[in-house]
């Protein structure tokens, strides 16, 4: 991984249901950075699958330098890739974790989807291990909402949550020109976008 970029396109071939299991990035630190995007000309792309009781669907477990850019070659304005959490019962996990020293990741033009269960978001920073915490990850330019294909009546009580244990803080996250659509729970104690 001796290159500035590697890039990763979905193409024409990358079906809806591609994906069956979790994905995990782990142990990944550059110096490359990665880009997973839709190929030039590709629109609608999505990413969606239930990954079972509790398990969250992407998880950058100590990832560096990982982007996912929602645009067609990673030019443009338009978001054309869909990551959606399709578990909507009460052991749903959520969609995108970043957790044990997670850093220098994007999430950019993404539409991300959820409906997790009671206490979680739909992203998350969540620190139980590493040494310094989630630091300067970009959230930027995307949707994030409740399931819009396939949900329940049920709303998603947090957009983007954040949480870990001292000494272990997450810092310098930037969350940036996001639009939070249906995240409100009336039936707990806590609801809000950020």
């Amino acid at each position: 991984d001796g290159a500035d970029s590697i890039f990763m396109e979905l193409t024409a071939n990358y079906p809806t249901n591609a994906e069956i299991n979790s994905i995990v990035f782990s142990n990944h630190t550059g110096p490359a950075y990665i880009t997973f995007r839709p190929e030039t000309g590709q629109t609608g792309k999505i990413t969606q699958v239930d990954p079972g009781n509790g398990i969250d669907l992407i998880t950058f477990d100590g990832a560096q330098k990982i982007c996912f850019d929602g645009r067609p070659g990673g030019t443009g304005t338009g978001s054309e890739w869909t990551i959606r959490n399709t578990r909507t019962i009460d052991t749903a996990g959520v969609t995108i974790v970043f957790t044990n020293d997670a850093s220098y990741n994007t999430l950019t033009y993404i539409n991300i989807e959820g409906e997790p269960h009671f206490y979680y978001g739909i992203i998350e920073f969540y620190t139980e291990g590493g040494v310094t915490g989630n630091d300067s990850n970009t959230i930027s330019n995307c949707y994030i909402s409740d399931i819009t294909v396939g949900g329940t009546p049920a709303k998603p009580r947090l957009g983007v949550w954040s949480g870990g244990i001292l000494p272990n803080v997450n810092d310098g996250n930037t969350i940036d020109n996001c639009h939070f659509i249906n995240i409100f729970n009336a039936s707990n104690e806590y609801s809000a976008c950020i």
